[in-house]
């Protein structure tokens, strides 16, 4: 009779400690870039580092002058946007949703930082955080504090272009 109580006591907790166990294998997995052969990633020099921040940069200032152009100029055309519940777009699906983002808000603030960057051959790792106000235009603000993870690829004309975005890592 105790070891049938003690179990049912402990149910919950297994079943919790499962939960949590997958639940942070499939965050590894969403966001661990498909990488071939060995990961030799190193801290990235002053002037990548330079290129990669004024990518970034160019996604929330895009958002904060809500200028489409200045935006979308952070993007590859092949890059995939992953976001929670399963939703992934393309570059053309990007340009659209943000197309009508950008129409729907008369304000945007935004605040962001890199947490952690690291280079291999010529991709960078990128882990940021931000926290964005955003003002529609019948007065309704919506506020995100969260975290987002990028990929970005150096090209040989001397950019930086986002490849992969998996945003909303916080609120999964």
């Amino acid at each position: 009779m105790d070891s049938t109580r003690e179990l049912s006591r402990r149910r919950p907790l297994v079943k919790g400690i499962m939960i949590l166990t997958f639940l942070s294998l499939c965050l590894t997995i969403c966001v661990t870039p498909a990488v071939s052969g060995d990961f030799t990633a190193r801290k990235p020099t002053d002037v990548e580092m330079a290129g990669i921040t004024s990518t970034i940069d160019k996604v929330f200032k895009g958002w904060g002058n809500l200028d489409l152009d200045l935006y979308m100029s952070a993007w590859s055309v092949n890059a995939r946007q992953y976001l929670k519940n399963g939703v992934e777009r393309d570059y053309y699906q990007i340009l659209e949703r943000r197309r009508q983002d950008f129409q729907r808000y008369s304000q945007v603030k935004y605040y962001w930082e890199i947490l952690d960057c690291d280079v291999e051959a010529n991709r960078a790792y990128v882990s940021c955080h931000y926290k964005m106000t955003f003002t529609k235009y019948d007065g309704g603000v919506i506020r995100e504090d969260d975290e987002e993870f990028y990929v970005l690829e150096y090209t040989p004309d001397g950019f930086w272009f986002i490849i992969e975005n998996y945003d909303y890592l916080l609120s999964r």
